[in-house]
């Protein structure tokens, strides 16, 4: 079995165990077994010698698709392969979120377990359809038991749209403080607890400090369609084949959600929903990337997301903090 990434072609040092199974054959009577341990290995009977026997053949029978097993390590690091090197750190997104955070950080690192294992990587590229198809990757829900196609998580830019001209609140509500921290960074720290390949963060004139991202500059009282064009313009600068956008003043969007929005993504567009009603926070994936740069009012991406595959979440998830009266008791 490959294991860990590397550059240079392994197909000469690759025994197929179909043959290893044949010139066992000739010695052994082998008898296919249904026996199974929750593991990738096929078992048979040798007779002669009164034991199962267990093969595990990962390029010739591809299991990577109904694999289950993942990788804990004593650092707080999770591993979803031994053929790759995709990992996500457990013990920061605890200690920064709780167990929401951790949870969270399961099912987004969960999203990163690929679908076959090929004996380098120019095959594992070439044999899946390219680029394109390394987005491809598998999640299976904890509470659901069955697999579902998504995208990789490092493959998806997040953006934070926090350049609102806040004038119903009368002063920079994104300062303002619910259980001692400023909304814009609690927003921030929400979407630092999962794994995304870039993080930025549109802002005017904000003097908030926004850990781990990169902060992209609107001109003060640019409508709500400019801030996510620039921060699509930015997203766009990389290879990434998403981005998800969220608003900073909306604090209360659990990491549970964002990570159900990942599942959820096979392509196009995907939008949180309320009682049918779709809208940010949303995904939208590159083809997605001409219509968002072309946005310049205050309506945002509203008039993109009547097509989009919808993710119910809780109304009160989704509340906005517009005036001093929205803040928490």
């Amino acid at each position: 079995m490959p294991l860990g990434v590397v550059d240079e072609d392994r197909t000469d040092r690759y025994l197929p165990l179909d043959g290893v199974r044949s010139r066992l054959e000739k010695q052994f009577t082998l008898e296919p077994i249904d026996h199974r341990t929750g593991g990738p290995a096929r078992y048979v009977n040798v007779v002669e010698a009164g034991m199962r026997l267990g093969f595990i053949t990962p390029l010739t029978n591809n299991f990577c698709d109904g694999c289950n097993r993942v990788r804990l390590t004593a650092s707080g690091r999770i591993y979803m392969c031994l053929g790759q090197e995709d990992k996500a750190d457990l013990k920061e997104a605890l200690r920064d979120g709780g167990s929401g955070a951790l949870d969270a950080a399961i099912d987004a690192a969960l999203l990163s377990k690929p679908l076959r294992q090929l004996p380098d990587r120019r095959a594992r590229h070439n044999a899946r359809g390219g680029a394109a198809h390394e987005r491809d990757r598998r999640l299976m829900p904890r509470d659901q038991g069955c697999w579902r196609v998504a995208i990789k998580i490092e493959d998806v830019t997040a953006i934070l749209l926090a350049a609102g001209r806040a004038e119903r609140f009368g002063s920079d509500k994104l300062r303002a403080e619910i259980d001692g921290v400023p909304i814009g960074v609690r927003s921030a720290a929400t979407l630092r607890t999962l794994s995304f390949g870039r993080l930025l963060v549109v802002v005017g004139q904000s003097s908030l400090d926004y850990a781990g991202f990169e902060k992209v500059q609107v001109a003060p009282g640019q409508p709500l369609g400019a801030s996510i064009a620039a921060g699509v313009a930015a997203a766009a600068t990389t290879s990434c084949s998403a981005c998800l956008i969220a608003l900073a003043d909306m604090p209360f969007v659990p990491p549970e959600h964002f990570a159900a929005l990942l599942a959820a993504h096979a392509g196009g567009i995907t939008a949180s929903a309320v009682d049918g009603r779709p809208m940010v926070p949303a995904i939208f994936d590159r083809a997605s990337f001409p219509a968002l740069l072309k946005l310049e009012r205050d309506e945002g991406a509203r008039s993109l997301l009547g097509r989009a595959t919808q993710v119910g979440v809780d109304e009160r998830a989704m509340a906005d903090i517009d005036a001093p009266s929205d803040l928490p008791n």
